[in-house]
């Protein structure tokens, strides 16, 4: 039981090391962190700039690995003040350095070239349209923890990267030039494409559609065969993903494959998820006052949530225990 009992009193921030996300504000001293694509083929080398009087000079250095020997490919200074506190490169050499350290949210998304490390995009919450989505995210004295509990994959083919964050949306991003491939904008210039011989738009003045065209035109423009693979690949991957986390043994990715087969109703698991209504793990925290112990098992709490997306009737669960102090003394 000791071994699933989480103190919350003090909880420290190790995304850059671990990826995982906490509830305080508290940040320790980056430290000199290797990342590699999921092949192996490179390796990102990232030394934080721990001098606070100068800005912009952290250092990453880019290898390519051949039989276990790394080469060189590119070095140069990231645009992140201290250092990004995360990072993803794709087995074509693409790196994705992931928010500010001890500013999740600031430059949530900034893509390097494979070649010579040429800055492609550096977006921000607004381009990623994730800035009015604070009903779903955490936030925090310092921080806007848009990707906590994400999953993240490239598609095998396609330079596309994938980030399905923890409350279902996915964000599909074109490597090649930065651009988010947004449903929506695809839609609207289908539209756009099969109107375009229509009368009324032949009868258009020639400057007013070219400002619609720019208004709406997206530049990453695939053709639907191709967006539907890509969107179902990043569906299937994304259902991959939620049986290896749920069949974990850490607590973590467990929460976190749970609350994907919830939203992609992958009812393939649901007596899995039935038995993890009894799990143990648990957060603790006392209130100075009362002296009332409360313990939150969040594992069951998600579970619950789960099924009951699915349609389960869930009842009888003990989702959280108080104790009052005092009286055990």
């Amino acid at each position: 039981m000791e071994n699933n009992k989480i103190k919350i009193f003090l909880v420290i921030i190790t995304l850059f090391f671990i990826g995982e996300i906490k509830l305080a504000d508290w940040w320790g001293k980056p430290e000199e962190k290797e990342f590699s694509s999921p092949a192996g083929k490179y390796i990102l080398k990232i030394t934080p700039n721990t001098d606070l009087k100068n800005n912009g000079e952290c250092k990453a250095i880019l290898y390519k690995t051949t039989n276990g020997k790394r080469e060189t490919v590119w070095s140069r200074n990231l645009i992140n003040d201290t250092a990004p506190a995360g990072a993803l490169i794709s087995d074509s050499g693409y790196v994705i350095t992931l928010n500010e350290w001890s500013n999740i949210g600031k430059l949530p998304i900034v893509i390097y070239s494979p070649d010579k490390g040429n800055l492609i995009k550096a977006h921000n919450l607004e381009s990623l349209g994730l800035d009015d989505d604070y009903m779903h995210i955490q936030q925090s004295v310092s921080s806007y923890w848009w990707n906590g509990d994400s999953i993240s994959f490239f598609h095998p083919e396609y330079d596309v990267l994938y980030i399905r964050l923890d409350y279902g949306k996915i964000l599909m991003i074109n490597l090649t030039n930065g651009d988010l491939l947004d449903e929506k904008l695809h839609e609207i210039n289908n539209k756009i494409n099969s109107t375009a011989t229509d009368e009324n738009w032949a009868n258009l003045d020639k400057d007013l559609k070219q400002t619609i065209m720019n208004i709406v035109q997206i530049k990453s423009v695939f053709k639907e065969d191709k967006w539907v693979s890509l969107r179902d690949y990043g569906n299937k991957k994304s259902i991959e993903y939620t049986f290896e986390l749920i069949k974990s043994e850490d607590a973590s990715n467990i929460r976190k494959g749970v609350k994907f087969a919830g939203q992609l109703n992958i009812r393939e698991l649901i007596p899995r998820l039935k038995d993890l209504l009894k799990d143990n793990h648990f957060l603790e925290g006392t209130t100075d006052k009362t002296q009332i112990t409360t313990k939150d098992y969040y594992i069951r709490k998600v579970a619950k949530e789960a099924l009951e997306k699915m349609g389960e009737k869930v009842e009888g669960i003990v989702l959280e225990e108080k104790t009052n102090k005092n009286l055990t003394k």
